[in-house]
């Protein structure tokens, strides 16, 4: 019986071998350039997809924006902070929220989580994602944010859009991202994340489109910023055209956490963030989370209200309509933060 012969299988392993390290180079190369048409591309983004959330951060992930701020995540996912870990006995807080928490538009030292490390000496994890609503931060404390331990657990909420987002079962912005959302079915949350689940070859794809600058290059049309056509104001009405279910959804979603927080011994403090009808008192839809955030007994910081009362005009402390705070903003947001969560007489108590 003859043997099979080396030479083809060394030719095909020596073959194999050189087209993955001209790949490899292929991919260093384009990374080096830092070309212009890909500047917008996946695997430039810190955002990638997520079995669980839908999206994500991409862990480690460090870029400067056009205004020479940076932008960085740490390796469990996280906004870096100013101080990543306090002295021991120090409060632990844990952020949650979109991208007003996670601070879009302003430096890593310029977050009010980075503010309230670096000032007050607390060891903070910004746990915020842009684009999330109450529903996946609500999965990533009970993931993730308690396994970390915190003292107090801050869940922001942007009055802007976070009650639309609950009402849907993909990104407001883009409907291509799918993400996980409750229902009220007899009065309990009901939890749909069936459609998140992907076939092994589009997970590789996805992983693929995602990190690999050579394929973004070969594979896609030149990059423009996205246009604001408005479109996610059309989806943003239908989605909280039920007004009465979207607030006792983003409720029972809130007294989840605050239940998951009192179990592991800890607290739990909402801050509501304005856009600006809410700052002018024009959004009857705030009024109701407020009221019923009220009668289920969770504390909830209004920092609209706060704003009026010391006088702020909204354009002092924002970059846009939404309410994404500016560096100013931000530090505001820290001291409103830090004075609640001091008070006597509020729910939350640092400790640690």
């Amino acid at each position: 019986m003859r043997r099979p012969r080396l030479a083809p299988l060394l030719l095909l392993s020596g073959s194999t071998l050189f087209s993955a390290a001209l790949l490899l180079a292929a991919e260093w190369a384009v990374r080096a350039q830092r070309l212009e048409r890909i500047r917008l591309s996946p695997a430039r983004s810190a955002i990638v997809h997520s079995p669980l959330y839908g999206w994500q951060l991409r862990p480690n992930w460090t870029q400067r924006d056009e205004g020479g701020r940076q932008i960085s995540t740490d390796g469990d996912r996280r906004r870096v902070p100013a101080r990543a870990e306090a002295a021991a006995g120090a409060p632990r807080v844990a952020m949650l929220g979109d991208s007003v928490a996670f601070g879009a538009g302003v430096d890593d030292a310029e977050t009010f989580a980075s503010l309230l490390s670096s000032r007050e000496g607390w060891t903070v994890g910004n746990f915020a994602v842009p684009g999330w609503g109450i529903d996946q931060s609500l999965l990533r404390y009970e993931h993730e944010a308690r396994g970390w331990r915190p003292s107090v657990t801050v869940l922001n909420v942007c009055l802007a859009n976070d009650l639309a987002d609950i009402m849907l079962a993909h990104y407001l912005y883009d409907p291509a991202w799918p993400k996980p959302y409750f229902t009220i079915e007899d009065g309990r949350l009901v939890g749909h994340d069936d459609h998140l689940v992907r076939s092994r070859p589009r997970r590789a794809w996805r992983w693929l489109w995602e990190n690999s600058h050579l394929l973004n290059l070969l594979a896609s049309r030149p990059t423009r910023e996205p246009e604001d056509s408005g479109h996610w104001m059309g989806r943003r009405r239908v989605a909280i055209k039920d007004e009465a279910t979207a607030q006792r959804l983003a409720v029972l979603e809130v007294q989840r956490l605050a239940d998951a927080t009192r179990a592991d011994g800890t607290t739990v403090l909402v801050v509501l963030h304005p856009d600006r009808a809410a700052f002018e008192e024009r959004s009857p839809l705030a009024v109701r989370l407020q009221d019923g955030l009220s009668a289920a007994g969770v504390p909830a910081l209004d920092l609209g209200a706060r704003y009026r009362e010391a006088g702020w005009a909204f354009a002092d402390l924002t970059l846009d309509g939404l309410g994404h705070l500016s560096p100013r903003g931000h530090a505001v947001v820290a001291d409103e933060i830090r004075d609640a969560l001091a008070r006597p007489s509020a729910s939350p108590r640092l400790g640690p």
